[in-house]
């Protein structure tokens, strides 16, 4: 027989909260095969972790980086404070780290003055280290020792050999003129010597020998690389991630078709032309470009009193909400008013003030409220169905014609199909909120000329880079 003691429920631990995620977090043992990355410093997790308590959601903390403080002040940056910010504060959701050069989306220790960003890694790392393929301690520099020289000289990293920033932090021993990344470099284990031997021919054949395989690959994969480069403009998986606060894991750019009935995450409406979808592949989360550059809060007509602020999902029990525009539930974006439990979908709130019908020669405007005051119910003019006297309608004060906020099912049967009408409801399934898929629609094919400039840009930016390693792997041929 057992002890009388019962097993503890997981569930039943205590949670805890972060101001960086949505939601609860409760302590977590991560092994070393599970193969977890941490979303606060993007470095792999094992031992005391915190998980997210919803079981689809992927947010993991080191337990340090739970505790990471607030602020900071860093000899790296002596005249202001570092603050820790949960996300990059920059528009495409990533930085560059100004200690190792690399870019992060995840925690950043960051001056507001400067634009001056350091990992939450980086900002932790010790003054000294020792290496085992160096007899002396190197020290951390916040700067290469070739900063400000007259001559033009350039730091190389003494383990992998590339050329290094200036202003990028090394680890360097001033008496043997040796330095290193401030992160161990990928060719470290192929290079340094076993404990005990000498640095020596061993060493320096090896390095001599993986730099001539790299120049040798770097010639012959330079084609298929400008190839590639030059069919980006139609494949947006080979942009950057960027981070968006309604999703926990990183977004790419995806140019999505009319086949794949792909419907937006934000606003639940059919997505076509530019748009982000996540990088997992197994995850099915696809915004809009317009739903990912949403504004924050905004001020609506129909709602004067208070500003109405964007959510990304609904804030009730039932994680669903019935839009006061429409009526119709949604259970993505939405815009709300706290105090007055007041809920716009994102596609209603961007309806246009007036808008044309095939079936009518003037144009209708938008009513927030029945357009009778008198007690008359008001009839939608197009499947004949009642107007509650709170929804918003679409109507002609000339004609006394007015028709629900969005087409109804009875005209996609009646009116013929048009190429680009106004009210045509084409693409929309099953009725709903078609004009504003419509709209939509149109704010994105507004973005992709500036799209495809930013497309152009970052071609002419790799094709630079491509061209400097192949002189640089040229030379090293010779």
């Amino acid at each position: 027989m057992g002890s009388g003691k019962t097993r503890a429920n997981p569930t039943n631990r205590p949670t805890v909260r972060h101001p960086s995620h949505d939601h609860p977090l409760r302590v977590f043992k991560s092994q070393e095969g599970d193969e977890i990355i941490c979303s606060g410093c993007e470095l792999e997790l094992i031992g005391q972790a915190y998980k997210c308590t919803k079981s689809e959601c992927s947010y993991f903390l080191h337990k340090s980086c739970f505790n990471l403080p607030g602020e900071t002040l860093h000899k790296s940056h002596p005249n202001h404070p570092l603050t820790l910010v949960h996300s990059p504060p920059y528009d495409q959701s990533i930085f560059s780290c100004d200690a190792c050069g690399e870019h992060g989306s995840g925690f950043a220790y960051h001056c507001s003055n400067c634009q001056y960003d350091v990992h939450v890694g980086c900002a932790f790392v010790p003054e000294t280290v020792k290496r085992e393929d160096h007899e002396h301690p190197l020290t951390l520099l916040y700067n290469t020792p070739c900063k400000g020289s007259e001559d033009g000289v350039t730091f190389i990293c003494d383990v992998c050999e590339e050329d290094m920033q200036e202003n990028l932090w090394v680890y360097y021993c001033k008496e043997c003129d040796y330095g290193t990344h401030v992160r161990s470099c990928a060719t470290y284990e192929d290079t340094a010597p076993k404990k005990g031997e000498e640095k020596g021919e061993t060493s320096s054949a090896a390095s001599e020998m993986k730099s001539e395989m790299d120049a040798k690959m770097e010639m012959a994969i330079m084609q298929a690389q400008l190839d590639a480069i030059d069919a980006a403009a139609t494949m947006a998986s080979r942009k950057p991630s960027v981070r968006h606060p309604s999703h926990n894991h990183p977004l790419r750019g995806h140019k999505a078709l009319a086949e794949e009935e792909i419907i937006c995450s934000g606003c639940d409406l059919d997505l076509i032309g530019a748009a982000f979808k996540c990088t997992k592949s197994e995850c099915d989360y696809f915004l809009h470009k317009s739903c990912f550059d949403l504004p924050r809060e905004t001020r609506h007509k129909s709602h004067p009193d208070h500003p109405l602020t964007l959510l990304y999902s609904p804030p009730y029990d039932s994680s669903t909400y019935e839009c006061s525009a429409c009526s119709e539930y949604g259970s993505g974006f939405v815009y709300n008013c706290s105090i007055c439990q007041f809920d716009l979908h994102v596609g209603c709130i961007s309806m246009p003030e007036s808008v044309e019908r095939e079936g009518h020669e003037h144009p209708l405007t938008l009513l927030y409220c029945s357009p009778y005051t008198n007690g008359l119910i008001f009839n939608c003019d197009v499947c004949q169905e009642t107007v509650p006297d709170h929804l918003w309608s679409y109507y002609c004060k000339e004609c006394d014609y007015g028709t629900h906020l969005h087409s109804c099912e009875v005209e996609e049967e009646e009116e013929p199909k048009r190429g680009g009408g106004k009210a045509s409801t084409s693409g929309n399934k099953g009725g709903g909120r078609g004009s504003a898929a419509s709209e939509l629609a149109a704010m994105l094919e507004a973005q992709r000329e500036m799209e495809r400039m930013q497309i152009e840009l970052h071609m002419e930016m790799q094709r630079a880079k491509i061209a400097k390693k192949a002189r640089k792997a040229c030379l090293k041929l010779i």
